[in-house]
């Protein structure tokens, strides 16, 4: 997996995200950007979101205050790549990590009705990166 997939994946999920979250929460809505949303009480739940595109690929990370994904050697969360991640903070997680699940996010059906969208849409996104990475591999 590309460093440079992982990270042109996340720009489309922060750049489809607030008219997404506008269609689920109209007319009650305000504008949302993906990080205002994901790194401030849902960090869990973009977690969720790459781990399921990158299932194989990918290990949650969490610490006392927020949820990190590493797909290969790199730490990701909404913003992108995260650098200079002090591991003696995190440990390793699962999916459905009990202090995961209810410190760090704030679930409610709005969340997993944006996690189910941006699943979908990010699985299709990642099929069409990886077929224009393929094709230049192969020129």
């Amino acid at each position: 997996m590309s460093f440079v997939v992982v990270q042109e994946l996340i720009q489309y999920l922060n750049e489809i995200f607030p008219n997404i979250h506008y269609s689920l929460t109209h007319p009650y809505s305000y504008y949302r950007d993906a990080c205002s949303y994901y790194l401030f009480g849902h960090c869990a739940s973009f977690a969720r979101i790459l781990n399921a595109i990158f299932p194989n690929n990918s290990e949650l990370y969490v610490s006392s205050s927020h949820v990190l994904v590493k797909i290969e050697n790199y730490f990701y969360d909404a913003s992108g790549l995260v650098v200079d991640v002090k591991l003696s903070d995190y440990r390793s997680s699962e999916i459905d990590d009990y202090y995961m699940r209810s410190v760090l996010n704030k679930e409610d059906d709005l969340e997993r009705k944006l996690e189910d969208m941006l699943i979908h849409l990010g699985k299709i996104k990642l099929h069409d990166l990886m077929e224009l990475y393929t094709e230049s591999l192969n020129h």
